[in-house]
């Protein structure tokens, strides 16, 4: 391919183009704790999003041999002992200061994924002993109005098993459950620095023992007991590979500064630019996105993406103002910020492409790439690196599928 030229109404304070996407182990860590998966979205009250695993399905199966008829009513109590878990839990993060992009609902109880983490093991402990409390709470209310009323309604019953259930399990000492959150909290407080090795091997200590209590009640004949002690510690394997790599993220990127990965020497476009001349600047650097910059001040942002919604007979007329993205809170971040904040905010915008500002003035700007670099470093070392680029998803070929731009 010929090496296109710059553009002359461009003037770059440098930049040096990455046409690798982010891969290898590192990679997929960091994009493991970024999307939902199967678990479809069920409420979202007050913004709250909660999901819920496809595991209750398995739940349902087991409580019907177990109860017969029984079965449906208490799988649907389960799930509201499991939903009252989740709500506890987000309002304690709220008010910890903390913001949860969702909850997992597992039968276990839900699974915060939250934007940062506690600034004490104060507020950790709290958030992780908040979901337990509300569901002791409501089996202690259920059994309380089951010994008054008589006779007891069976609804009750179900509701205080239910409720301490979801409280009793979300004790246990490990991960990913909130015992395993609240032993992280008690080695921070203790050690002065968070930690997560106690509660991963706790987790593993609690999964082996449900196996081993599993196993035995199928020996004894107890077959439904025994298959879903096995499928709790199946589900909390599951669960816990998603925690450890959101925790571990988590302690890679907080200690970090945006300061340290952003790439400092940025190409921006003005905003009065036609399509043609920004396709020419994607061809030269081949990067996938520019900061629009008018008398000095950034405004906006535009991806390539923007580009292919725009027909090629309109790029001469077409302006970059038209169709890039205003500057907003997503777009943004501030050098001192840490680069888990800022993995949420790229995470959140669509794009994976951040602004840092310093005062309203143009300080760098950050990719999912350069996030990956630190992680590289810090999780894995040279030998996990990328060493070649995959045959698509690079910026060189998102570019190449504009087509180059008639002259």
């Amino acid at each position: 391919m010929v090496r296109p030229r710059r553009c002359a109404w461009l003037r770059p304070a440098g930049g040096r183009a990455r046409p690798v996407r982010p891969r290898g182990p590192v990679a997929r860590r960091l994009r493991s704790v970024t999307p939902m998966g199967a678990a479809p979205r069920l409420l979202a009250p007050a913004g709250l999003a909660i999901h819920a695993h496809a595991g209750w399905l398995a739940v349902w199966a087991i409580l019907t041999l177990i109860l017969g008829s029984g079965g449906l009513p208490a799988t649907l109590l389960l799930f509201v002992a499991a939903v009252v878990h989740a709500l506890a839990q987000g309002l304690a993060a709220w008010g910890a200061g903390l913001r949860i992009r969702r909850i997992t609902l597992h039968v276990f109880g839900g699974v915060p994924d939250l934007e940062g983490g506690p600034a004490s093991p104060r507020a950790a402990a709290l958030v992780a002993l908040a979901g337990p409390a509300a569901s002791l709470v409501v089996a202690a209310g259920a059994a309380g109005l089951a010994s008054v009323l008589r006779p007891a309604g069976l609804g009750l019953l179900y509701m205080a098993t239910a409720g301490a259930a979801v409280g009793l399990v979300n004790l246990l000492p490990g991960d990913p459950v909130d015992g395993g959150r609240l032993l992280r909290a008690l080695t921070w407080w203790r050690t002065g620095r968070p930690s997560s090795r106690a509660a991963s091997t706790g987790g593993a200590v609690v999964r082996f023992a449900l196996v081993i209590a599993g196993g035995a009640a199928l020996l004894r004949g107890a077959a439904p007991i025994g298959a879903g002690l096995i499928l709790l510690a199946l589900f909390l394997r599951d669960a816990a590979a998603a925690s450890s790599a959101e925790i571990a993220l988590r302690e890679a990127l907080t200690p970090v500064k945006v300061r340290e990965a952003m790439t400092r020497s940025v190409v921006a476009v003005p905003p009065e630019a036609t399509i043609a001349q920004l396709v020419e600047t994607f061809w030269a650097y081949h990067f996938t996105s520019f900061p629009v910059m008018s008398e000095g001040a950034v405004v906006g942002l535009v991806d390539v993406r923007d580009v292919a919604a725009v027909g090629r007979e309109h790029w001469p007329r077409t302006r970059v103002r038209t169709l890039m993205r205003p500057l907003g809170v997503d777009l943004v971040v501030a050098p001192d910020d840490t680069l888990l904040a800022a993995l949420a905010k790229a995470s959140r915008n669509g794009i994976g492409r951040l602004i840092v500002l310093d005062d309203r003035t143009l300080a760098g700007y950050l990719t999912s790439h350069d996030i990956t670099d630190v992680l590289t470093d810090k999780m894995g070392g040279p030998e996990m690196a990328p060493q070649t680029p995959p045959r698509s998803g690079r910026p060189g070929a998102a570019v190449a599928s504009l087509g180059r731009p008639r002259r």
